[in-house]
């Protein structure tokens, strides 16, 4: 009778920690799922920050190229007005202030006509397009635009 009832108690035993195995391999399950689905997610948004790179390499490259084109046009300008110092768009654009070009290759030297037309544009397009990016002096100055 005894070893019946140990019988019964070991089958008990048994069963309880066969369930617990079966909940704890529902768990492992869920838990897989779980990383199979964040895993995949990472995966999108690996390929969204691999196209936003390529996008943002794309840009600069395109700003580099318009910058080679404006040298060019700035260059045939001062040809046709007999030197950079007659060059209309090489003139200062602002005489009654001290604001200097901050950084980059024309470090020191007052904006000129050219510059302000780029300001403009600038400070128009972040009022427009993106308010959060502060105002344009922002731009140039902390953001080192002119380098």
């Amino acid at each position: 009778m005894i070893e019946g009832f140990f019988d019964g108690y070991k089958n008990q035993s048994l069963r309880e920690k066969n369930r617990a195995l079966e909940e704890k391999d529902e768990a492992i399950e869920r838990w897989a799922a779980r990383e199979e689905e964040l895993m995949r997610k990472v995966r999108e948004l690996e390929a969204a920050l691999q196209a936003r790179d390529a996008e943002i390499k794309i840009r600069k490259i395109h700003y580099l190229g318009l910058e080679a084109e404006r040298d060019a046009i700035l260059s045939e300008l001062d040809d046709c007005s007999g030197g950079p110092g007659k060059n209309p768009l090489r003139q200062p654009a602002y005489q009654d202030t001290d604001f200097v070009i901050e950084n980059g290759p024309r470090k020191g030297q007052k904006p000129q006509l050219r510059d302000h037309y780029y300001f403009s544009k600038v400070a128009d397009l972040i009022f427009s397009r993106a308010p959060e990016l502060g105002s344009w002096k922002k731009l140039i100055r902390e953001w080192r635009i002119h380098d």
